[in-house]
């Protein structure tokens, strides 16, 4: 048990499988919880008919991170101990090619993160409105870099999305495609703007998209069905 204690978990699943589902993680923002996507969004309508099963699991505030302070293992429970569990309970097991991550806000964090640390298991990342620069939210942040990091430096480290792209671009192996969005009056666009140059230096496999507005949920809604659809084509 990596976080060895109840948690929440949403699930959509598609009415009839003529065959295996995709699957997509669909991570929530800070301040909010495993049902938010359900409450402020309309990705249930988005998944009919796509033969599509989201899986929102709970990340508390921990950025995706095994935990230094509490040793609640957020990452290593999603990236684990939960695609056990719907392989063992809901017979989902699926391919690379048909496996997806997507988030908003701290959520794209971890969409980038876990999905650059196993792009053998990842095919697509989604990134709506993410906090790019774990070094600033450390530095600006102080008692939440303590809970998460513990002593651990946030630069270079494995929580570092910069690191995690230059190591992605040097391998050799398959490496999954990025859809990165964010608005252009966003209070985090210009580390968004600043990490969209840094990918498209490295050549990665890489989409940008901004257009006008804040940190909003009409906009992750409207770029949430935009990728599911892309991931569902």
């Amino acid at each position: 048990m990596f976080l060895d204690n109840d948690t929440g978990l949403n699930i959509i699943l598609p009415d009839k499988r003529l065959r295996p589902p995709k699957v997509l993680y669909l991570l929530h923002g800070y301040k909010q919880y495993h049902g938010s996507w359900l409450d402020q969004s309309s990705v249930a309508r988005y998944a009919e008919g796509k033969n599509l099963a989201i899986i929102m699991p709970d990340g508390g505030r921990s950025f995706y991170t095994d935990m230094a302070l509490t040793k609640e293992n957020y990452y290593s429970y999603i990236t684990k101990e939960l695609p056990r569990f719907l392989k063992a309970q809901l017979a989902l097991d699926p391919t690379r090619e048909d496996t997806a991550i997507a988030g908003l806000s701290m959520g794209g964090y971890g969409a980038l993160k876990i999905g650059m640390r196993n792009p053998a298991r990842f095919s697509l990342i989604g990134a709506f409105s993410p906090a790019c620069d774990i070094v600033k939210i450390a530095d600006d942040n102080p008692e939440l870099a303590r809970s998460i990091l513990g002593d651990e430096k946030a630069e270079g480290s494995e929580n570092d999305l910069y690191r995690l792209a230059q190591e992605l671009a040097l391998s050799e192996n398959d490496k999954p495609k990025i859809y990165h969005y964010c608005g252009s009056e966003d209070f985090m666009i210009s580390e968004n703007r600043d990490y969209r140059d840094y990918l498209e230096y490295l050549h990665l496999d890489y989409e940008y998209h901004e257009e006008p507005g804040e940190h909003v949920w009409p906009l992750w809604d409207k770029w949430a069905e935009d990728f599911i659809n892309k991931f569902t084509k």
